[in-house]
């Protein structure tokens, strides 16, 4: 994530529902912003161990705070950063989100203490080092990165915004890298909805679309059962029950598996890709989400060493 940058960006973007993430923050005893990071994290975590980069140590961010007085009748750009480690590489979800609760939580005080002026001056002299310490060559070793991620939270409209009566679907945030950090992270509410953009240094993150694009097709999917847009046959199946959909599987199931017999590859693509999809819906059906099966396979990969 600290890799040089070069002139490829990776932008992707997926979609969380607001409702479930303040229920979440509120549970813990946190705020919006950490069931952020906290998810973030273990997004960031997973994807570098798939293309075989863990992290020894947790993950560092910066996270943008805003300085304005409330009161001010002028427009300015007042703005500070604090810098927080996140979870622990291995942390379970709740070990996870306590840990990034208590360190978000401990890096605002550091600066709400400082006086307004040197609180801007310090988010000055935080990028001034990255870009100066991106210079510094380094081997194996990264005791001079300061940070990884820059990670950003921007409110946007609670209500849908239409234009020549079309509603507006997404407000999808794309961002810019700095030096020495690979991976940029803007999370922006709208409408009921979180939008996440990330924009990655591709030549250091590839596939970076890998953090993202499985929670949008569930979200997706979701977003297709609560609108009941016409026509639309994911609302359909799920209005027919887990019966029918647990049904659409087994068939597709079937064509998976002559796919592979006869050897027709494009084919055997296209059908996992069906089948994926269904076993997606019949999780939603039960109230289930992909995660769940993905912390059955770490428990049985855990289990046999």
């Amino acid at each position: 994530m600290n890799e040089p940058i070069h002139n490829a960006r990776t932008l992707v973007h997926t979609v969380l529902p607001l409702d479930a993430m303040k229920e979440v923050a509120r549970a813990w005893d946190a705020t919006l912003n950490d069931v952020a990071l906290c998810v973030l994290d273990a997004a960031m975590n997973r994807y570098l161990r798939r293309i075989g980069r863990p992290p020894e140590r947790p993950l560092v961010a910066i996270c943008p705070v805003s300085l304005q007085d409330p009161q001010a009748k002028q427009a300015t750009t007042r703005v500070s950063v604090f810098w927080t480690p996140l979870g622990s590489p291995s942390a379970a979800v709740g070990r996870r989100m306590r840990q990034v609760a208590a360190q978000t939580r401990a890096a605002k005080e550091r600066i709400r203490d400082l006086p307004r002026d040197a609180a801007y001056a310090y988010s000055v002299l935080t990028f001034v080092m990255g870009e100066t310490l991106a210079m510094i060559p380094r081997g194996s070793q990264d005791f001079f990165v300061p940070s990884n991620v820059l990670i950003s939270n921007v409110r946007g409209p609670a209500e849908p915004m239409f234009l020549g009566g079309a509603r507006l679907e997404a407000l999808v945030p794309v961002s810019t890298l700095i030096s020495g950090m690979g991976l940029n992270i803007t999370f922006m509410s709208y409408a009921g909805r979180v939008v996440i953009g990330y924009t990655a240094n591709a030549s250091a993150l590839p596939d970076a679309q890998r953090l993202a694009f499985l929670a949008l097709l569930e979200q997706i999917i979701a977003n297709r059962i609560a609108d009941q847009p016409e026509g639309s046959y994911t609302a359909k199946l799920f209005g027919e029950g887990p019966g029918r959909i647990a049904q659409k599987i087994g068939e597709e199931g079937v064509e998976v598996a002559l796919a592979a017999v006869t050897r027709d590859d494009d084919g055997l693509v296209a059908e996992c890709a069906d089948l994926l999809y269904h076993v997606l819906l019949l999780l939603k059906s039960r109230d289930l989400s992909l995660e769940r099966v993905v912390d059955e396979l770490k428990a049985r990969h855990a289990s046999k060493g």
